[in-house]
């Protein structure tokens, strides 16, 4: 499975590739650099450089880890409540109509 995320609207020309992350079935992280291009700089080797390093941080902490997997199980349960409530639907009459009947 392939799956680009990503904000930019912009195309290649525009907007090249200057490296990429590879996370690897391990556990490992790779990072790539592509010097091909004339407009990659030294500031931009250095800000992925800098992102690389930030992952890597990020996913040693075990407690962003634990606050992240706490937010997003709210948020996913959050969703899921909203989509059962959509299958479900409100019958007329009911329980009260039958009371007043009686």
């Amino acid at each position: 499975m392939h799956m680009n995320l990503s904000g930019s609207s912009e195309g290649f020309d525009e907007n090249p590739i200057i490296g990429s992350l590879h996370f690897y079935h391990d556990g490992g992280m790779g990072m790539s650099l592509i010097d091909s291009h004339d407009k990659v700089s030294a500031s931009d080797v250095s800000t992925l450089i800098f992102t690389t390093e930030f992952f890597m941080y990020a996913l040693e902490r075990e407690d962003w880890l634990l606050e992240y997997m706490s937010n997003i199980s709210s948020v996913l349960q959050e969703i899921d409540l909203e989509e059962k409530k959509k299958r479900f639907r409100v019958i007329e009459g009911g329980l009260e109509a039958n009371e007043n009947n009686s």
